[in-house]
């Protein structure tokens, strides 16, 4: 219809400017049916050529937005390999950048300089470090209990052949207490204060790897009391009466007619704690008064949490056969967030809120030097 105008414009003006024969009207007329077909075919040519570059745009448009979308997205956890383990190293060098920034805040100090055993002698020997060596590999491990020490103290009585046997399984617990308390303790090995003695100790704490082990401080608490205060634990003997006496001091009913000897309740054990925080037990006693972690500088804090993955960083670093530390079983979970279990959670859970806040207050501390977060039942 334009064209078809915009023709007879043409025409019209034509015939102003004095074209005025017949045979001249009809070749002009036939130019331009010629110059309108033309104007036809360019109209459908470019809206052929239109339509083909917008499709071509809004596909390629839309594929690169698709592949924009595929590379930002993150992998769910299912595309993660099951057996990609986190790196251990960095998160060595996290623990230990945490524990200096918290022992420093905490008031305690860190001691980055040259380590002396000067530091630790001039005190009663149960009050040191627990430290436990190895000369063949070439590490000292402070033996924390409830945290995997009993493993610990088999590891390297087998690696360094102080028993006759390559099994952990095979050697008993109390066994590998006394044995590993005579030849790897690191006090006990060299005793007395002569320059050679100082001298042996200084070469082991400058030279050696030092390793410590910690765990959720709550759940250790509840493990030590399953394990030393309940029959049927290690150290029958002289735990039973330790149980009896914090029931005779703890119980309730301790002045009344009805009260009856027996082991403590979990309760009476925490009121023990709570009374008592200054002389708590080696299994239940803050990890500060165990390895004096603001002042030994140890290269190395696992948890019992990931003990497996750190089990394997360790086995490499140490060159200790992994089967003789913590393997980590197939099913194991590579998470490296604290899981509570239900067998330690439920004696937490049936504390009064109070007797709850107040044994945590005793371990508050532990939980900041070693970045855990408060239970959440609190």
């Amino acid at each position: 219809m334009n064209i078809d105008k915009s023709y007879g414009n043409v025409v019209v003006n034509l015939k102003s400017v004095g074209f005025s024969t017949a045979g001249e009207m009809t070749k002009d007329k036939e130019k331009f049916e010629r110059m309108k077909n033309m104007k036809h075919t360019v109209l459908v040519i470019a809206l052929f050529c239109g339509v083909g570059l917008y499709m071509q745009y809004h596909w390629s448009t839309n594929y690169y937005k698709v592949q924009v979308k595929s590379e930002i997205e993150k992998p769910d956890e299912q595309s993660i390999p099951k057996n990609l383990s986190p790196n251990m190293s960095e998160i060595a060098e996290e623990r230990s950048i945490h524990l200096q920034t918290m022992c420093k805040k905490l008031g305690y100090g860190y001691n980055n300089g040259t380590l002396s055993v000067s530091t630790w002698m001039g005190k009663p020997m149960l009050a040191r470090p627990r430290l436990y060596y190895s000369d063949k590999h070439k590490i000292v491990v402070c033996g924390v209990p409830k945290c995997g020490s009993t493993e610990w103290r088999k590891a390297l009585l087998i690696v360094e052949g102080d028993v006759n046997t390559t099994l952990p399984s095979e050697i008993e617990h109390e066994y590998a207490f006394t044995q590993a308390r005579k030849k790897r303790f690191l006090w006990e090995r060299f005793q007395g204060k002569t320059p050679q003695a100082y001298e042996e100790m200084n070469k082991r704490l400058n030279n050696y790897y030092r390793i410590m082990t910690v765990r959720e401080p709550l759940e250790r608490v509840v493990s030590a009391y399953i394990d030393k205060m309940l029959s049927g634990g290690s150290g029958e003997t002289y735990y039973k009466g330790h149980s009896e006496r914090i029931h005779k001091n703890f119980a309730p009913n301790k002045n009344s007619p009805s009260f009856k000897p027996g082991r403590a309740t979990f309760e009476e054990f925490v009121d023990s704690i709570i009374n008592n925080p200054g002389g708590l037990d080696i299994h239940w006693k803050l990890y500060n008064g165990i390895c004096d972690p603001c002042h030994m500088q140890y290269n190395y804090i696992a948890k019992l949490e990931t003990i497996s993955l750190d089990s394997e960083f360790l086995s490499m670093k140490s060159g200790i056969e992994n089967q003789l530390l913590f393997p980590r079983n197939s099913n194991a979970s590579v998470s490296l967030e604290h899981k509570w279990k239900d067998k330690y959670s439920v004696y937490l859970e049936k504390l009064p809120p109070k007797k709850l806040h107040d044994l945590y207050l005793v371990y508050r501390e532990q939980y900041k030097l070693f970045n855990y977060p408060p239970p959440p039942i609190l």
